[in-house]
């Protein structure tokens, strides 16, 4: 069966006969191990065993397998009881509780459901959703809209955020969730990073509903070095600015890879907004592979530097969408250090009145290799490099390449196999590499 904890099995047999077992999947036979004490079980195996004939007047036994679960942790289920032990059979009923009894580095296991709370998580605990009601060993943290695994937070009413954490270091993960920013109070986070290097993977994540007055975030980075990758993120729908990413801090250096990232929700139309916003970080941050939306502002941006640096690889990156729209910007930079953007595809998707790829405004260098980029650069202090192409770029819906003659895929980009080897959606990557978030195949 499924347990939380260590379990120490005995195994019997009444007439007295040698028992010989295995624990690593194989059949036992004449030559396997001689049962002689309470077999530990701390991890997930089977064991298999049976009774050999050793001069007494039996046949061997038919053989006996019991498999064994071993999720160590805490279990919680929407129709549990913060009264029970949170195993699996009773667990408790808020994730909140959980964090409050769990020690140092505990994981924390959450079934399918709705949980109104907010939570923070630190002391390195993981808190993992995706798990089925019905049985704790079915999860799905990549189907996250089915309701069989839909595991959704939904931030507490008087609180500015709806994940808090804070002092993990990268034993800790904040796993399979569909997250949801609240409509009240300033500065309204999906999920907020303080200090350390915890990894945020495989979660739906939304800044706040229509927050008026204030700033929305999917994710706020204050001086930490997270690992952000395989979330879908988007940065909310408030009436000021409206952030996919939003990273301030002097120490934050944080990888962010393999992401869809929107910088407002549909329906805003808020004054500004960024896929990316870097007020200040350490060098170099790394964005790599990503697909980012620069949001439906008056200004939108795609990636905003202004102060850090950062190498940015392999992404495809939207301008913006607001018809009508004063300035969008695929890259805009003003960093205060060495900037690299290579095998990057960067578009327009809307009609403002001034449409820039990239907008280079700083005393901080940056190069540019192998590039496709549409429909202008306003330029300084800027190295283009090789094999960068300007042209109009034919995108499908899904912000994918639609044919190998499109210069968004020439082959030809910087080979990067050293920082990753996949694209968005997993394809690996070829060589000579393709450019933007995907591998065409």
């Amino acid at each position: 069966g499924l347990y939380n904890e260590t379990k120490y099995v005995v195994l019997t047999d009444p007439t007295g006969a040698v028992i010989r077992y295995t624990t690593n999947g194989s059949t036992p036979n004449s030559g396997s191990s001689i049962y002689a004490a309470a077999i530990e079980v701390n991890s997930n195996f089977p064991i298999k065993a049976y009774s050999s004939n050793t001069g007494l007047e039996y046949v061997d036994s038919d053989l006996a397998t019991h498999n064994y679960v071993i999720m160590p942790g805490l279990f919680v289920k929407t129709t549990g009881n913060n009264a029970n032990l949170g195993t699996p059979d009773a667990p408790f009923a808020t994730i909140t509780h959980a964090l409050s009894v769990a020690a140092a580095g505990t994981k924390i296991y959450v079934a399918a459901g709705t949980y109104n709370e907010s939570i923070t998580i630190d002391n390195n605990k993981t808190v993992l959703g995706g798990y089925n009601n019905a049985n704790w060993l079915d999860v799905n943290v990549k189907d996250r809209d089915n309701p069989t695994y839909r595991t959704e937070i939904v931030a507490a009413a008087a609180l500015n955020y709806t994940v808090l954490i804070d002092n993990c270091n990268n034993t800790t993960r904040l796993q399979g969730f569909v997250i949801q920013g609240g409509n009240t109070g300033p500065g309204r986070y999906g999920v907020q990073i303080n200090t350390n290097t915890p990894i945020v993977q495989y979660n739906t994540i939304h800044g706040s509903g229509p927050a008026l007055g204030f700033n929305t975030h999917g994710i706020s980075i204050n001086s930490a070095n997270p690992l952000i990758q395989f979330n879908v993120i988007i940065g909310g729908n408030g009436s000021n600015s409206n952030h996919g990413i939003y990273i301030d801090g002097a120490t934050s250096n944080p990888i962010i890879q393999n992401n869809a990232i929107f910088a407002s929700a549909s329906g805003a139309s808020p004054p500004s907004s960024y896929g990316i916003r870097i007020l200040n970080a350490s060098a170099p941050l790394k964005i790599f592979n990503n697909l980012i939306f620069g949001g439906n502002g008056n200004n939108s941006y795609g990636i905003y530097m202004q102060n850090g640096a950062a190498i940015i690889y392999n992404n495809t990156i939207s301008t913006g969408s607001r018809l009508g729209a004063a300035n969008t910007y695929g890259y805009y930079g003003d960093p205060s250090g060495s900037t690299e953007l290579k095998n990057n595809v960067i578009f327009t998707d809307g009609t403002a009145a001034s449409n820039y790829a990239v907008y280079i405004n700083g005393a901080g260098s940056t190069s540019m290799d192998y590039n496709t980029y549409s429909p202008a650069l306003l330029l300084f202090n800027i190295t283009i490099g090789a094999g960068n192409i300007q042209t109009p770029v034919v995108l499908d819906a899904a912000k994918r390449p639609t044919a190998a003659s499109d210069p968004s895929i020439q082959t030809g980009g910087t080979n990067l196999s050293g920082f990753f080897t996949v694209d968005l959606q997993d394809n690996t990557r070829t060589d000579p590499w393709s450019r933007g978030c995907y591998e065409y195949n």
